[in-house]
């Protein structure tokens, strides 16, 4: 994805050949590393200034000479990462029920510092680089990483990152938060925490923080703005800061981009159910049509499943209904993605507003209007294999019951009611089995609706 620009320092010849009636040399380039290819994406530290050697053909009698700049492809890039640059490799340690694991490393290809979250369910990747930015959220019973990147250059510097990108413009535009550096900060509720000067937005500061539950599927990301206007020597200014929070995720259900990728939208009139479609071409801000039709309000239990129609493997995306002004389905963009935008506020001075988002990452599932249930297998332990049931829907009570059936046997499960900071609560229920089953069921009524999900060996 990182693409460094060079200088040519030293040209050496390979070999000198004809070719479909022209004359081409295949040389080594020694060069000398000056910056990334595009100014606003990040170059890891310590890197300008350091040589490295690419290879490169040309045609006669168009030469690569001494001086000349070359742009080095991602591969090129990120093997001049690994020769300057110390990358540690993460600890082999793995949580268990229960558990959680945090990690902070230059470990990847693009050599900046991230930060990894993992319980025995899933494993997210922060890059506060970038936005603070969950980058990748991997499905641990399935090995999949549910987040997509893509890559993209766009218009105005903008880079196709991915992931989970949080914007305070429009739905539409590139986002102002894209490529923001965030320091790492203190938190004493959270297991992750960064803050933020918006540039953008004189006074405007973020804090971002993350929570990964011990013993369930779920990721919590909570955003809390803080606005201090300026003093000017008669007065402070009075006036008050709109913000339109607007996430958007970026996805690509068990890995794939296809077409089997799915939408669920509850709505009060109906369960929206939409399909992927690849674009047959590509257009401004990374492809497709800006369909209006395909934004849904009234979004009223808080949560969009994202699902892989083959598999039933899922990924749940839950917000404050109260807060959401309409989900809106890429549904025809060079990848999928969804935005979740939140009704415009006003942030008076020394004011301060918050939003959370939970993602929550599952193996099957079933939906209505009203409510969903998703069954979440997690990785293999030594103590055996761990799963979750969790249900979120229009339910109040402080506790649920759900029927689990284990290859034809059944018993009674609890659903525990937690809380996710900024966006309402869900149910959840975790467990250990010794083995696999051939297959595990969960089901649930809650009011009108009868819920049933089964994952199958």
């Amino acid at each position: 994805m990182l693409r460094l620009l060079a200088r040519v320092d030293r040209v050496r010849t390979r070999d000198t050949y004809v070719h479909g009636g022209l004359k081409r040399s295949r040389v080594y380039c020694y060069v000398t590393i000056k910056s990334s290819a595009r100014s606003t994406f990040k170059m890891p530290k310590g890197l300008k200034g350091k040589t490295t050697r690419v290879s490169r053909t040309y045609v006669h009698p168009w030469k690569i000479e001494p001086g000349d700049l070359l742009v080095l492809d991602p591969e090129e890039s990120q093997a001049a990462i690994r020769e300057h640059l110390r990358l540690r490799s993460l600890s082999s340690q793995r949580p268990g029920l229960g558990e959680k694991l945090i990690q902070a490393a230059r470990f990847d290809s693009d050599g900046l510092r991230k930060y990894v979250m993992e319980n025995v369910f899933l494993r997210s990747v922060i890059s506060p680089e970038y936005g603070a930015r969950v980058s990748e959220l991997h499905n641990l019973g399935t090995g999949h990483n549910e987040l997509h990147g893509g890559g993209g250059y766009g218009a105005g510097g903008y880079v196709l990152l991915g992931g989970v990108e949080e914007s305070l413009s429009r739905v539409g535009k590139p986002p102002d938060l894209w490529n923001a550096v965030y320091k790492k900060a203190r938190s004493r509720d959270e297991d992750l925490a960064f803050t933020h000067k918006v540039e953008k937005r004189p006074g405007l500061r973020q804090m971002k923080s993350f929570l990964v539950l011990p013993d369930a599927p779920l990721l919590c990301q909570f955003s809390a703005f803080s606005f201090s206007p300026k003093k000017t020597r008669k007065k402070a200014k009075k006036g008050k800061m709109e913000l339109n929070y607007v996430p958007g995720v970026f996805f690509g259900i068990g890995g794939e981009t296809s077409y089997t990728n799915l939408f669920y939208v509850p709505t009060d009139e109906e369960l929206v159910r939409m399909r992927y479609n690849i674009p047959p071409w590509e257009f401004r801000w990374g492809g497709g049509f800006w369909d209006w039709r395909k934004k849904w309000h009234a979004v009223r239990p808080g949560f969009v499943l994202l699902a892989g129609e083959e598999t039933g493997e899922c990924m749940a995306l839950f917000a404050d209904p109260r807060e959401l002004s309409f989900a809106w389905l890429g549904y025809n963009l060079g990848t999928p993605r969804l935005y979740l935008s939140h009704r415009p506020k006003k942030l008076p001075p020394k004011g301060r507003i918050g939003y959370g988002i939970g993602l929550l990452v599952g193996s099957a599932f079933d939906v209505t209007k009203e409510s969903l249930l998703v069954v979440s297998r997690g990785r293999d332990t030594a103590g055996g294999v761990p799963f979750a049931i969790t249900y979120r829907g229009l339910s109040r009570s402080a506790s649920l019951n759900a029927r689990l059936t284990l290859d034809g046997a059944s018993r009674s499960v609890k659903l525990v009611k937690k809380n996710m900071k900024g966006c309402g609560h869900i149910y959840c229920a975790s467990f250990m089995l010794d083995r696999e089953p051939d297959r595990l069921g969960a089901e649930l009524t809650v009011g009108e609706d009868h819920l049933r999900a089964e994952v199958r060996r």
